[in-house]
């Protein structure tokens, strides 16, 4: 309020909250004579408190939410129980609570208002009423996949509000009071960015000397299992440090909370208890042999980077000493990594990890070649997640180059489905230039003509072969997935086709050299057994037709004589001028049809040898010293790949 304003011109109003919402009914004008002697009476607690609804309850004290009349706001009353009110011990430890809470003056420590005894007598003290959820409960909503919890608390947010809370634990420290009691439940964050750090009610004043439930307990869980199911061991087993457990002289330093926060911050990224143990005696065992708080091995779903990995990792050591020192030093390695300040040496030795795996996977490999794709696939994954945290490790860039120079010998699945495409369009592109010249057969006829036809059927015969060839080479070059079988049954169809050149000069002339020429074009092509019934097909064909001119000499087309062999004319007659362009038409379609053929196959091979030096030239540029030395130049690399 201004130095001029007059308490006539005040409009400010004190409300008191009904439940959950305003009441109207109780709001009070600051100015109004009656409302300022009420809050100005001395009231007694049961006037002055009202108490509306229980909040929780504990071991020692029931939370009430009530209505404080004098001051017209709500706040938390938190009452001792009635049935430890005589318990003097108890309530020792309620009033610790109240003070240590009192006292720790932090934005994230519920603040206290009074602390007295009402008229039975039972103490209490009024808090602060916080709203909000318990980070127990966001991360049973996370796993539960609950939209609203999606939305409100990403990774950044909940990194962010635990180092608020590694920072509440730093102040405490400093002031002399550890918690002892860390866990999701007594972390509360509110609806407008508050952070809380609840329930105070086993914190340890270092300056206070305590008399200890028991002395040296050494390592007897069983005795640890009798005071944890009797009530008497102070904290939450789950979450407590191996030396608070054993109560060891260590379990007064920060040390004891930072285990704490390093548990809950496993569970805040992956979702599970960092000590998973069913029972009691399981909880116990697992927290003073060391619990595994590792992310990648625990919840490697999860996808935890290593950085906060490492926080985990150290937080939750089993040897104090081995943790950080103070909880502040927890905070700024989260506040390091929000930041996007990696640890470099973190990831050199990550990186070093996953380079040794794969270098050990190598050896093997090289041991026994025929390991599975599984184990190499595995192999190339930790090169590759070496190089992805240090690009220049040069042990994972050696694994690397020696899986890339020793391939597998069987044929990967996806590698398998490449050559089959590579086939279907060597197939098309085939099937094309096969249909083209099966067709262009038909400018033989004219020739035929002009010599003149002696016999139709061989004609007939000769061209619906040539037909058949070409539609069936059509099919291959149209179809969606050409199979090995269509292109056998066009190299069957065509072998017949060329064979029955015979009929024109005989089993000797032209005919082996067409059907050779068709048969290497198909040969190509496939493979395996296919390939060789094709040429078994033609090797049979031919000689067939040189043991039926042998075997029937009347029918022969070739006449031996002391001048030489003459042949006779079969299907066509044989004048000179049609017999010589066709002979020179046939032998120049032989030649353009093979060398097109090898030529194709040639450019292949060409481009895939080139892509497999370049692949070579990149490999070498990762690993510097299989260059040759630092006097190797480019220059020289062709000849240094040759050789």
């Amino acid at each position: 309020m201004g130095f001029r304003d007059s308490p006539q011109g005040l409009h400010e109003r004190v409300t008191l909250m009904t439940g959950d919402g305003e009441d109207p009914a109780a709001t009070l004008k600051v100015g109004d004579p009656t409302s300022v002697q009420v809050a100005l009476s001395g009231l007694s607690v049961a006037e002055r408190y009202e108490r509306r609804k229980l909040l929780g309850e504990g071991g020692m004290g029931a939370v009430w939410l009530s209505a404080d009349r004098q001051i017209g706001r709500r706040v938390a009353m938190k009452v001792v129980r009635s049935d430890v009110v005589n318990n003097s011990e108890a309530v020792t430890r309620f009033l610790r609570e109240a003070r240590v809470q009192g006292q720790l003056e932090h934005p994230a420590v519920v603040p206290v208002y009074d602390l007295g005894t009402d008229e039975e007598g039972a103490a209490y003290f009024t808090m602060k009423r916080v709203r909000g959820v318990t980070l127990a409960e966001v991360i049973a909503g996370l796993a539960n996949g609950e939209p609203e919890m999606k939305e409100r608390f990403g990774l950044r947010r909940l990194l962010t509000d635990f180092a608020q809370v590694c920072l509440a634990a730093d102040f405490a420290h400093r002031h002399g009071v550890l918690h002892r009691d860390l866990k999701p439940e007594n972390i509360m964050f509110g609806n407008y960015g508050e952070v809380y750090v609840l329930d105070w009610g086993v914190a340890k004043i270092l300056a206070e000397r305590e008399e200890r439930q028991s002395t040296t307990l050494g390592i007897d869980v069983g005795a640890l299992e009798a005071r944890a199911t009797g009530g008497t061991l102070l904290g939450t087993p789950a979450f407590m440090a191996p030396e608070q457990l054993l109560d060891e002289p260590t379990a007064s330093l920060p040390g004891a909370d930072v285990y704490a926060l390093g548990c809950i911050l496993f569970e805040l990224l992956t979702g599970m208890a960092a000590n998973d143990a069913e029972s009691v005696h399981g909880v116990l065992t697992k927290a003073l042999e060391g619990v595994e708080a590792t992310p990648s091995t625990r919840a490697p779903h999860m996808q935890v980077d290593p950085e906060l990995e490492e926080i985990c990792v150290k937080a939750t050591a089993r040897q104090p000493q081995h943790r950080y020192n103070t909880a502040r030093e927890m905070h700024d390695a989260v506040e390091r990594y929000l930041d996007g300040r990696r640890n470099e040496e973190l990831r050199r030795d990550l990186s070093a990890e996953h380079a040794r795996t794969a270098a050990e996977a190598v050896a093997r490999i090289q041991r026994a070649p025929d390991v599975s794709l599984g184990d190499r696939r595995r192999a190339m994954q930790e090169v590759g997640r070496s190089l992805a945290l240090d690009p220049a490790n040069e042990q994972a860039l050696d694994a690397m180059v020696k899986l890339l120079a020793q391939p597998p010998r069987e044929l990967p699945a996806e590698v398998q489905w490449e050559l089959e495409r590579s086939d279907e369009n060597q197939w098309r592109w085939t099937g094309k230039v096969a249909g083209v010249a099966y067709l262009s057969l038909a400018l033989y006829l004219p020739l035929m003509l002009w010599s003149g036809v002696l016999s139709v059927t061989p004609l007939l015969f000769y061209y619906g072969f040539a037909i058949a060839s070409a539609g069936t080479a059509f099919v291959v070059a149209f179809s969606e997935r050409p199979r090995a079988w269509m292109i056998l049954c066009a190299a069957l169809l065509s072998t017949v086709c060329q064979a029955s050149t015979s009929a024109f000069f005989g089993p000797l002339v032209l005919t082996p050299a067409l059907v050779a020429t068709n048969t290497a074009a198909y040969a190509i092509l496939l493979r395996g057994w296919q390939r060789w019934f094709v040429v078994g097909f033609a090797c049979v064909v031919v000689y067939s037709l040189v043991m039926l001119e042998v075997l029937d000499s009347d029918a022969s087309r070739y006449i031996f004589t002391g001048d030489g062999m003459l042949i006779r004319p079969g299907a066509i007659g044989l004048q000179l001028a049609p017999t010589l362009v066709f002979l020179g038409l046939a032998a120049f379609g032989t030649l353009l049809t093979t060398t097109l053929s090898v030529s194709r196959m040639r450019d292949s091979l060409a481009v895939a040898e080139r892509k497999l030096y370049l692949y070579a030239w990149q490999i070498r540029q990762l690993v510097p010293s299989v260059l040759g030395g630092p006097d190797h130049t480019d220059g020289g690399l062709g000849a240094s790949s040759g050789s």
